[in-house]
């Protein structure tokens, strides 16, 4: 795949300062990706059953990014000007394998199966920076020109084991167990451009950065479930105990930290059958979304000044609630279908991007100086989101031209809070279509 684009983007600082910071960016990029997918599947007996699922896939990018970014000041006269090129070129592989196994025992309805996940994702990549500034008021220009060596890798192991006890002919219980373990690694190796030996060989402690991050967790729970092929319900209960740990190694002073979170995870499900041809469906869960490492990682990230990006060690996991209904008409005689979806969520911790922009004095991040007009974006935890999906569609025959015809329609809603120069805002988006 190869995807150019080229866009022109404008912002005014906050109520107080009038100023304003223009920018275009033109990038492209070209990406190709390999995939390899495998199942075995061995009944061992009528008991007995085994699958193994492997699959593997390679990913490869190249991208070139141009960005002019020009501001003003009150009275329309242009103060700064900067252009930011930047090359990089990264290479991933995933490998992943589930492994199932599964028992029934001569009781009917009572069976045993253990589910087993390993993954292992690695990321390197290689990126080129020019970046120069231009003062007009001071009438000077400054240069940085450097190159970053990154690698990401993550190895995670999960399994689920579940135990399911007939009560009656129609009911029984469920027992699961989820243990997962996760461990993540981020490097940020930067050197700048030596103008003498006309090479990358003057390290740069401002944008280095090593970091590790574990996660541990336990998630227990149980089910009751009920009901025959026309109308079933489930509900249950998960306890989950979550274990953060971070390690930074470089920049000095190193630092280390490690946090724990408890959860409880209710869910429920029911289908009921209205009709011979018509049914309806209600999903609700609950589900705890970790951060990433680079969400955690600390370094600043200056390819493309003055806009700027770091991550946060302090995040928590995110924590959502969400409720799914979904309703099915099919009149297979006439041919007509009518299916109806909708979807909230509601998140507490919510994992989004909070913005500063300097507008006095200086600021220093890390070992990073941020100038006026120079904007930082970071991940925090918020409470507050929340969101609604829908989703309609209506299929009918056309006799006369022997066709199907097909009308959709849905509405998109999402209130996102965020934070801007440390003052709480709130986005409501609308989204239509039909």
């Amino acid at each position: 795949n190869t995807t150019d684009q080229e866009s022109t983007t404008e912002y005014l600082q906050p109520v107080g300062d009038l100023s304003k910071t223009g920018q275009t960016t033109t990038s492209g990029s070209t990406n190709t990706n390999h995939r390899v997918n495998m199942r075995i599947e061995y009944q061992i007996d009528s008991a007995n059953q085994l699958i193994i699922s492997p699959n593997l896939s390679f990913q490869n990018n190249h991208s070139d990014r141009l960005t002019n970014v020009q501001s003003y000041n009150t009275l329309g006269n242009l103060t700064t000007e900067t252009i930011n090129r930047t090359t990089s070129d990264r290479s991933g592989n995933n490998l992943n394998n589930n492994i199932l196994y599964s028992h029934n025992f001569k009781k009917r309805g009572r069976t045993f199966s253990i589910n087993l996940n390993t993954s292992y994702n690695k990321r390197k990549g290689e990126s080129y920076t020019d970046y120069t500034k231009y003062d007009h008021i001071e009438n000077t220009d400054s240069t940085d020109n450097r190159f970053s060596d990154q690698s990401n890798n993550t190895f995670q192991a999960n399994a689920r084991l579940s135990y399911t006890e007939p009560l009656s002919t129609k009911s029984q219980l469920q027992f699961t167990y989820n243990p997962s373990w996760s461990k993540s690694k981020a490097d940020q190796m930067t050197y700048s451009y030596d103008s003498l030996t006309r090479a990358y060989t003057i390290f740069n402690d401002r944008l280095s950065n090593v970091f590790d991050n574990r996660t541990t967790a336990h998630n227990g729970g149980i089910a009751f479930r009920t009901g025959d092929r026309d109308n079933q319900f489930t509900a249950g209960v998960n306890y989950q105990r979550t274990e953060l740990y971070n390690n930074r190694t470089y920049p000095a002073p190193s630092f280390e930290g490690s946090k724990a979170f408890n959860n409880l995870l209710p869910n429920a499900f029911a289908r009921f059958k209205l009709s011979s041809r018509s049914n309806i469906r209600l999903f609700y869960r609950t589900n705890v979304n970790q951060p990433s490492i680079t969400q955690l990682q600390d370094v600043v990230d200056a390819t493309n000044p003055p806009f700027y990006s770091q991550g946060n060690p302090e995040l928590k996991p995110q924590y959502s609630h969400s409720l799914n209904g979904a309703y099915t008409f099919t009149n297979t005689g006439k041919g007509k279908v009518f299916v109806a979806n909708v979807y909230a969520q509601k998140s507490n911790n919510y994992i989004t991007n909070a913005t500063y922009i300097v507008q006095g004095r200086d600021s220093i991040i890390g070992k990073n100086v941020l100038v006026r007009n120079d904007q930082l974006t970071k991940p925090i935890n918020v409470d507050g989101y929340y969101s609604l999906r829908s989703f309609m569609t209506y299929a009918f025959p056309i006799k006369l031209i022997k066709s199907n015809f097909n009308v959709n329609g849905g509405f998109n809603y999402s209130h996102i809070p965020g934070i801007f120069n440390n003052q709480s805002i709130e986005s409501n988006n609308y989204t239509y279509s039909l």
